[in-house]
């Protein structure tokens, strides 16, 4: 993650560009690490893993905007808005545990 934020590339922009790194630079890792090398990258596996978290914060983000949002909207507190911001974050982290 610190080299895609190093080189200011998202992840959707990595995994687009993928395709064409492993095609220009299979060869010479091929050499170097042997031919599994692209297995052993599990590029494959992090792409629908990206895939599928994408999906579910979505699906998250509406069922939290349903259930907690819509009660907090009564306060307009600025403090409400972080409280509710640690709140999204923490229920983010168990729904994915």
């Amino acid at each position: 993650c610190g080299i895609l934020r190093a080189a200011k590339l998202n992840i959707a922009d990595f995994f687009k560009e993928l395709p064409q790194f492993v095609v220009k630079a299979g060869p010479i890792l091929s050499n170097i690490y042997g031919s599994d090398w692209e297995s052993r990258l599990e590029a494959k596996e992090m792409h629908a893993n990206a895939i599928h978290l994408k999906i579910l914060s979505k699906y998250y983000k509406r069922v939290f905007g349903e259930f907690f949002v819509a009660v907090d909207n009564v306060e307009k507190n600025s403090s409400v808005a972080v409280q509710a911001s640690d709140y999204h974050r923490f229920g983010w982290l168990l729904f994915l545990a």
